[in-house]
């Protein structure tokens, strides 16, 4: 289901879905935790990439 070689990747398109529209911040954290296979650091990394798209948005 998931594409074990690059999952950042998928963490990059939700954050900027979720630059536009908030929802999207919602699936960022448990797909971050099944990715990471209960690996805290590894999901960690994942919600960082997958919040920074939409952190960059709201910069001015």
């Amino acid at each position: 289901m998931f594409d074990d070689e690059r999952p950042w990747q998928m963490f990059l398109v939700l954050g900027l879905a979720a630059a536009f529209k908030n929802y999207a911040l919602l699936f960022v954290p448990p797909t971050a935790l099944l990715l990471s296979r209960q690996h805290v650091g590894k999901a960690f990394t994942y919600m960082v990439v997958g919040v920074i798209p939409f952190v960059v948005s709201y910069l001015p």
